[in-house]
């Protein structure tokens, strides 16, 4: 995400200024399923000139990003209304059988709320 299109390879090339010697973006799965298990998709830095022509199609740095299928998992909640009246008014809410993306084994059960 981010990034201008480069004049190469299609608009899956992005050019990104480099600022304090980094680079920071964002990847989005947008546009990607996995079914179930696993797939990577790897995030390629190429070298280009300071006008934004490529000067080689070997990568010189790569990061995987591993993207996951969907787990599953109940959610209730109880009361499912709350009056917003200013009070502290509360609902418990409820998360079992958590399974990761295989669907079949157990998440943990520990969730940390910030």
């Amino acid at each position: 995400m981010g990034g201008t299109t480069a004049p190469f390879g299609g608009s899956q090339y992005k050019l990104f200024t480099i600022t304090n010697g980094q680079i920071v973006l964002q990847y989005s799965s947008q546009g990607v399923s996995v079914a179930s298990g696993s797939q990577t998709a790897t995030v390629q830095v190429v070298p280009v000139t300071p006008g934004g022509s490529q000067i080689s199609s070997t990568a010189i740095a790569t990061v995987a990003v591993q993207l996951l299928a969907p787990g599953s998992a109940s959610v209730s909640v109880s009361p499912v209304d709350l009056t917003a009246n200013g009070n502290s008014n509360q609902t418990a809410v409820t998360i079992s059988g958590l399974k990761d993306s295989d669907g079949v084994t157990p998440v943990p059960t520990e969730l940390w709320w910030g």
